[in-house]
C-alpha cells in the first residue's frame, strides 16, 4: 500500500504512514494508527510511573510495601513475594466480557480490581527503593537499572558499581555525574564519553586517562583544557584546583557547558548503524525514527530496546530478543506478537494486558502467569478464546471508548491517557515531553498530580553548608534542606543527605549538592538530545576537508534542533575533526 497522509486525532497535525508501515500493520493484523508517532509515544510513556514512590499496605497481607501506585490511583497492591507465589491466583478475579460497555472502561475496572505488583524489581537484594530494575545489590532511589551494586540516584544504568548521579551509562565504577557514558572509572562530570579513567569534565572523549575540561579527544593522557601537557605539568594544574569546593564546581560546570556547545557534534550518536535514522544506536539495521537501540533490525518509532529487537514498531522499553511487538511499553524478553500491552515478558500473542508473564494468547488480562487462552483473567477453551476475541475486536470498533476530549479508542489504539493510574507529571512522559501546568495537562487528555505532601521542613539554610566537602561533618546527616530549584513538577522541595551519600562525597571529593536528587536528574536529562528528529545540513565549511569544497552539502536527520547553538557535522566531517 502506498504512503498516505493522515491527520492525528490527538494533536490535529498531519503525519505520514509510509509503505513499510502499512506492510507491518497488515502482517500483525492491526488497523493503521490514528495518532501520529509522537503522540503515540507520549501516550505510552504516560503509563510508566517510575520515580515517585509511596508507602502503602498490601491489600491481602497487610504488609507495608513501597510502590509506584499512590492511594489516589485506585490500584490495590499486593506484596511482591506474595504476588509471585502460587498463593496469588489472578484468575480468581476473572470476569465475563460485557458487550454493553466499551472495552477500555471494562479494562480499567479490572485494573482497579486485580491487585498489582507494587514495583517491577526482580532478583535484587537490599534495593527496595528501585523500579523497573533487576539484579541489584544495595541500590537506592534508582530507576531503569540492571546489574548494579552500591549506586544511588541513577537512571538507565547497567552493570555499574559504587557510583552516584549517573544517567544512561554502562559499566561505570566509582563515578559521579555521568551522562551517556560507558566503561569509565574514577571519573566525574562526563558526557558522551567511553573508556575514561580518572578524568573530569570531558565531552565526547574516547580512551582517555587523566584529562580535564576537554572535548573530542581520542586516546589521550594529560590533556588540560584541550592542551597537551606533560605529567608533571598536568599534576600541577590539577593540584591548583579544588574539586571539593561547591563554588569552584559551579564555575567549572559553567565552563563545561560552554565547552560542550563549542565542541564538534556528530549529527547522531551511532555506531555501525545501517540505513537507520534516530539517535543513540549501536549495531542497527533498517531502523527508522528510533532511539537508544542496540543490535536491532527492522524497527520503527522505538525507544530503548535491549539487544536483539526485531520487526517491531512503537515500543518504549523492549526486552532482549523480542519481535513483532507494537504499541507496548516495558515488554518483551523473548516475547513475540505482544500488542498494546504493558510490562509483559516472555509471552506470545498477548494483547491489551498488564504484568503478564510467560503466557500465550491473552487478551485484556492483568497479572496472569504461565496461562493461555484467557480474557479479562477468565480461562477459556482454545476455540472459544479465538471466537470471543474476534467479537471483542469488532465490539471495540462498534462501541469505541471516547475520552473527555472526544478522541475515539477502538481496536488498534493503546490505552487512553486519562485512564492511566499515574499523573502525567509523575511519569517518564514528563521527562521528555514536559507539561508545566495542570490546565495544559488536562487539555492534552492526561491527569495531573500535585506534589507529595510531607512533614519535612528545612532545618538548615543552604548558605550554611560548608563550601568544601573536607569541612563538612556527619552533623549534616541530621539536617534537611530546601532544594535550590523549586520547579513544581520535581516534587521534592526538601531533601536530606543519607549516610551512604555522605560517605561517597567524602571518598570522591564531591561537594554537597544544593539541589534534590530529582532536580539533579532533570538537569542531566538536558544533556541528552530529545526524542525528535529534524532535517538539516552539515555545518562544516572548512577548506581542508577532502570530502567537500566550500560548505559541506551533506544532509541528514538529527536530534539537534536547528535553533540549537551546537556545531553539527556529518559523519565524514566529524571524523576529519576528531581523528
Amino acid at each position: 500500500m502506498p504512503s498516505e497522509n493522515k491527520n492525528c486525532q490527538n494533536c490535529k497535525k498531519d503525519f505520514v504512514i509510509e509503505e513499510d508501515d502499512f506492510s507491518f500493520y497488515e502482517k500483525i493484523k492491526v488497523p493503521p494508527p490514528t495518532f501520529c508517532p509522537e503522540c503515540r509515544l507520549v501516550r505510552r510513556m504516560a503509563w510508566r510511573g517510575e520515580r515517585f514512590l509511596y508507602k502503602r499496605k498490601c491489600s491481602l497481607t497487610g504488609k507495608s510495601v513501597i510502590t509506584s501506585f499512590s492511594e489516589e490511583s485506585g490500584v490495590s497492591i499486593v506484596d511482591r513475594d506474595y504476588w509471585w507465589s502460587d498463593k496469588f491466583d489472578s484468575l480468581s478475579y476473572g470476569k465475563d466480557y460485557d458487550f454493553s460497555k466499551p472495552f477500555f472502561q471494562q479494562w480499567k475496572e479490572l485494573l482497579n480490581t486485580v491487585p498489582s505488583i507494587p514495583l517491577f524489581n526482580a532478583k535484587s537484594f537490599n534495593s527496595p527503593y528501585t523500579n523497573y530494575a533487576g539484579e541489584l545489590k544495595n541500590v537506592f532511589m534508582s530507576f531503569g537499572m540492571w546489574g548494579c551494586d552500591d549506586v544511588m540516584y541513577c537512571s538507565k544504568v547497567v552493570n555499574s558499581k559504587d557510583s552516584l548521579d549517573l544517567y544512561w551509562s554502562i559499566k561505570c565504577d566509582f563515578c559521579y555525574d555521568l551522562v551517556n557514558c560507558q566503561s569509565c572509572y574514577g571519573s566525574k562530570y562526563l558526557v558522551d564519553s567511553v573508556n575514561i579513567t580518572t578524568s573530569y569534565f570531558l565531552f565526547d572523549c574516547r580512551g582517555c586517562t587523566d584529562c580535564f575540561m576537554s572535548s573530542n579527544l581520542r586516546n589521550k593522557q594529560y590533556v588540560f583544557r584541550n592542551i597537551q601537557l606533560s605529567k608533571p605539568e598536568y599534576d600541577k594544574k590539577i593540584k591548583e584546583l579544588n574539586l571539593g569546593s561547591y563554588n569552584s564546581i559551579v564555575e567549572l560546570k559553567e565552563e563545561f557547558d560552554e565547552l560542550c556547545i563549542n565542541a564538534v557534534h556528530k549529527y547522531s550518536h551511532q555506531t555501525n548503524a545501517v540505513n537507520s535514522t534516530g539517535d543513540y544506536f549501536t549495531n542497527t539495521k533498517n531502523c527508522k525514527k528510533s532511539f537508544d537501540l542496540d543490535n536491532a533490525e527492522d524497527c520503527s518509532y522505538c525507544v530503548s530496546g535491549a539487544a536483539g529487537l526485531k520487526d517491531t514498531h512503537d515500543v518504549y522499553g523492549a526486552g532482549a530478543t523480542a519481535e513483532q511487538m507494537y504499541e507496548v511499553i516495558d515488554s518483551g524478553d523473548n516475547g513475540s506478537k505482544l500488542l498494546f500491552s504493558l510490562s509483559c515478558w516472555g509471552g506470545y500473542n498477548v494483547s491489551y494486558s498488564l504484568f503478564c508473564h510467560n503466557s500465550e494468547n491473552l487478551f485484556g488480562c492483568i497479572g496472569v502467569h504461565k496461562k493461555q487462552y484467557c480474557i479479562f483473567n477468565k480461562q477459556y477453551t482454545k476455540d472459544d478464546y479465538f471466537e470471543i476475541v474476534e467479537k471483542i475486536k469488532k465490539h471495540m470498533d462498534d462501541m469505541p471508548y471516547v475520552d473527555r476530549r472526544g478522541a475515539k479508542y477502538g481496536f488498534g489504539e493503546f490505552f487512553p491517557g486519562e485512564l492511566s493510574p499515574f499523573p502525567y507529571n509523575k511519569t517518564i512522559a514528563q521527562e521528555y515531553f514536559p507539561v508545566l501546568s495542570e490546565e495544559e495537562t488536562h487539555k492534552k487528555g492526561f491527569l495531573w498530580g500535585n506534589a507529595q505532601e510531607t512533614n519535612n521542613k528545612s532545618t538548615m539554610s543552604l548558605e550554611n553548608i560548608p563550601d568544601d566537602i573536607k569541612e563538612v561533618s556527619e552533623d549534616i546527616l541530621k539536617e534537611a534542606f530546601d532544594c535550590l530549584d523549586s520547579t513544581e513538577f520535581y516534587s521534592t522541595k526538601v531533601f536530606n543527605i543519607t549516610p551512604g551519600e555522605f560517605n561517597f562525597y567524602k571518598r570522591m571529593n564531591v561537594p554537597i549538592p544544593r539541589k534534590s536528587p530529582n532536580a539533579r536528574h532533570y538537569e542531566r536529562l538536558q544533556k541528552r538530545t530529545p526524542l525528535k528528529l529534524w532535517h538539516r545540513q552539515c555545518m562544516c565549511g572548512k577548506e581542508n576537508h577532502p570530502n567537500h569544497q566550500g560548505q559541506c552539502n551533506v544532509e541528514f536527520e538529527t536530534s539537534y534542533a536547528p535553533d540549537r547553538p551546537e556545531i553539527v557535522y556529518c559523519e565524514k566531517c566529524y571524523q576529519q575533526e576528531v581523528y
